[in-house]
C-alpha cells in the first residue's frame, strides 16, 4: 500500500537506482503517472517529461489497441490486429482523427515541455498503476519505433494478466503490487486524489 503517489514514487525510485549509469530519460503517462515519475527522474538525475499517447481501440472493444498517436501525433499500428478484425476504414479515419486531436489538446495543456531525445537511452515509462494495459502498450507500440537502446516500465500496481503481457514487451519491468485480485488502481494507494492539469503542469516546472 502507498501513501500517495509521491509515496509510489520514492518506493519505485529505490529499486531502480542500478539505472543511473545509464543514459536515462523518465516519461510519466498523465495524469497520475507524472507524479509517480517525478520523484524517479530526481533519484536518477534524469530528464523528466511526459508519454502522450492515446490508444486507437477496436470497434466496441475499446480496451483493444488496434494502434495509437504518440506525441509526433503519427498512427502506429498493431498490424496483426488490423489483419485479424479488419475494421472499417472509415472507423480507422476517424478515430485516428480523434485521437490526434487529443494528443494536440494535453500537448498544449502541458505547454511546451520539450521531450528529450530517445534514440539511444534507456527509458523509464512510468504510470501510477495499470488496469488493463491498453494505454500502457499503446505508449510501447510507439517508443519501439524511437530507437531507444532499452524500455524499463516502473508502475505502482497491475492485475496479474496485464503484468505478464507486458513483461514480454519490455526490457525491465517493475510492479511492486501484482495480484489477480486487482479491481481498481485505487486500492493500493490511501490517497488517490484525482490529478489536475495543473498539477501536471506543476510537476513539470512549467506552470
Amino acid at each position: 500500500m502507498f501513501q500517495d503517489r509521491l509515496d509510489a514514487g520514492n518506493q519505485l525510485a529505490k529499486q531502480l537506482t542500478h539505472l543511473k549509469s545509464q543514459r536515462v530519460v523518465v516519461l510519466g503517462i498523465p495524469r497520475g503517472g507524472v507524479l509517480v515519475a517525478q520523484p524517479i527522474a530526481s533519484a536518477l538525475n534524469a530528464p523528466f517529461s511526459v508519454l502522450i499517447v492515446r490508444k486507437i481501440g477496436a470497434p466496441g472493444q475499446e480496451e483493444l489497441a488496434l494502434g495509437a498517436i504518440g506525441p509526433d501525433e503519427k498512427p502506429v499500428w498493431n498490424d496483426s490486429l488490423l489483419k485479424q478484425i479488419q475494421p472499417d476504414p472509415e472507423y480507422l479515419e476517424k478515430m485516428v482523427q480523434e485521437k490526434t486531436e487529443e494528443v494536440r489538446t494535453r500537448k498544449k495543456a502541458f505547454g511546451a515541455h520539450e521531450m528529450p531525445a530517445l534514440t539511444g537511452k534507456t527509458v523509464v515509462v512510468v504510470d501510477d498503476g495499470m488496469a488493463t494495459g491498453a494505454t500502457l502498450k499503446a505508449g510501447l507500440m510507439w517508443l519501439k519505433r524511437q530507437g531507444t537502446a532499452k524500455v524499463v516500465v516502473a508502475i505502482g500496481c497491475a492485475p496479474t494478466d496485464a503484468a505478464e503481457e507486458i513483461k514480454t514487451q519490455v526490457d525491465e519491468f517493475l510492479c511492486p503490487h501484482v495480484t489477480p485480485n486487482f479491481y481498481a488502481v485505487g486500492q493500493f494507494y490511501e490517497d488517490f486524489e484525482q490529478v489536475s492539469s495543473e498539477d501536471v503542469r506543476k510537476t513539470l516546472g512549467i506552470l
